[in-house]
Order: structure tokens, then C-alpha cells, then sequence
């Protein structure tokens, strides 16, 4: 057997190992997330709320906005053709009233699920590290 195959296993079985204590979805975040993805509204819309945790009753759920970054900056990948428009413009706060609509949607769906009795939301950093923006020194 080569030298390399052998740390090449190991090191494959490590991360397999890896993979399953820390991402994967308890069947409880996996069905509300599929409830999620299966509304149509919010299925279409460009940002997917989804569930990350729920521990204590308490879902942990992504949120492309915070308190500590403005939606602005969401709204650039949102509606990317809105990207110039003035933050007081009708398509600006008809479009930030409309991530808000939806994102309480999902939060009605998620708080229908009887393991749930609240929801911390958390800001989504890696969909905007997809997207090419760097928020993390704006964050606390």
C-alpha cells in the first residue's frame, strides 16, 4: 500500500466523522427547513430562511438582516438592480417591507412547530461571504 493512502483514508473517515456530529440536521430542523422550502412564496424569494439549530425550544434561524448591519446591503443581492436606487425610494422600502413580510412567514411557519416556543434570529454571514461581501467588521 503507498505511504499516502492509508493518512488519505484516515483523514477521509475523520472528516465524515466530523461532518456528522457538528452539520448535521436533527430531523427536526430538517422537517421545518423542508416546510420552508416548500412554501412558494418563500421559495422564490432570493434569500431561503432556514433553520440552523434548535436547542431549548429556541430555533436558531439565518436572517440576511440585523440591528448591527444594515439591509442595504442585502438588498444589493436581493434586487440587484436596485443597487443604485436611493435607500428612501418607493422600490427601496416596498422591497425592504417585503423581505420583512416574508421573513415573518417564516417565522409563523417555524413557531407552528410544536418543539419551538421562540426564535433568535442570526445574521446570515456566509450567504453574504457567497455573495462577495464582507460583513464581518461591521459586526460586533
Amino acid at each position: 500500500m503507498n505511504k499516502w493512502l492509508l493518512p488519505l483514508i484516515i483523514g477521509i473517515i475523520a472528516l465524515l466523522m466530523l461532518k456528522m456530529a457538528f452539520f448535521n440536521e436533527s430531523p427536526e430542523v430538517k422537517a421545518i427547513n423542508q416546510q420552508l422550502q416548500a412554501d412558494k412564496e418563500l421559495a422564490q424569494y432570493p434569500y431561503h430562511f432556514r433553520v440552523i439549530t434548535i436547542n431549548d425550544g429556541i430555533a436558531t434561524v439565518t436572517s440576511p438582516r440585523s440591528a448591527q448591519l444594515s439591509v442595504l446591503h442585502a438588498m444589493k443581492i436581493i434586487h440587484p438592480d436596485y443597487a443604485n436606487k436611493d435607500p428612501d425610494s418607493p422600490e427601496m422600502i416596498n422591497a425592504q417591507k417585503e423581505l420583512g413580510r416574508l421573513q415573518e412567514k417564516a417565522a409563523d411557519i417555524i413557531k407552528a412547530a410544536p418543539e419551538v416556543s421562540s426564535i433568535k434570529w442570526q445574521i446570515d454571514k456566509a450567504w453574504f461571504d457567497g455573495h462577495g461581501i464582507d460583513i464581518s467588521y461591521m459586526l460586533n
